[in-house]
């Protein structure tokens, strides 16, 4: 029974992380930066990560001297 009630509960978490998906991806998709809706998350992830790498050694450098 207890099983049950924490499988249940476990599913609606997942469906309320996927609304919330949906919901953060229509947002990104309507800015005009992202032309596909459909990887503007991991667009918006790899964006930072990509400024951030190529922040880094910058800093670094700055550090050493």
């Amino acid at each position: 029974m207890e099983q049950e009630h924490h499988q249940h509960l476990e599913e609606l978490r997942k469906n309320m992380q996927l609304e919330l998906e949906l919901k953060l991806e229509e947002e990104l998709g309507k800015s005009k930066e992202c032309p596909d809706p459909e990887n503007s998350i991991e667009m918006v992830a790899y964006g930072y990560d990509f400024m951030s790498a190529l922040s880094l050694p910058f800093f670094s450098q700055g550090a050493a001297k």
